[in-house]
């Protein structure tokens, strides 16, 4: 059987990849239920995304941390991981940074550079 993400890692990554299409990321290791909970991102990704889903404190979220500059993010090991509804990535930009957030916003970046 094929380990799947949890509906809340496919909806980020879903937002993600909208937002930021030359995202790129890794997903962790399947669970006893062959869920995968976690997702590691790139660093410039990262960078954009670690204060957004500060900001956001969705509760589907249960850790995040840094690896090397790269974002994990661990969803929690329950049923709210079950849920599909967008996160509150472009009304988290906006508090953050001032910004509409159609683009999901971002500190401005004079560097292109992904890792």
């Amino acid at each position: 059987m094929t380990a799947r993400l949890v509906p809340a890692a496919e909806e980020l990554l879903a937002q993600v990849k909208v937002l930021k299409p030359r995202a790129t990321w890794l997903v962790g290791e399947p669970d006893g239920f062959n869920r995968v909970r976690s997702l590691r991102f790139d660093r410039k990704t990262s960078k954009w995304l670690d204060p957004l889903l500060q900001a956001a404190s969705d509760t589907r979220v249960h850790s995040t941390g840094d690896d090397d500059g790269r974002l994990w993010v661990n969803f929690v090991p329950d049923a709210r991981a079950d849920l599909r509804t967008p996160f509150p990535l472009a009304q988290a930009a906006a508090v953050l940074y001032g910004k509409s957030g159609q683009d999901g916003g971002g500190p401005s970046s004079s560097s292109d550079e992904d890792d």
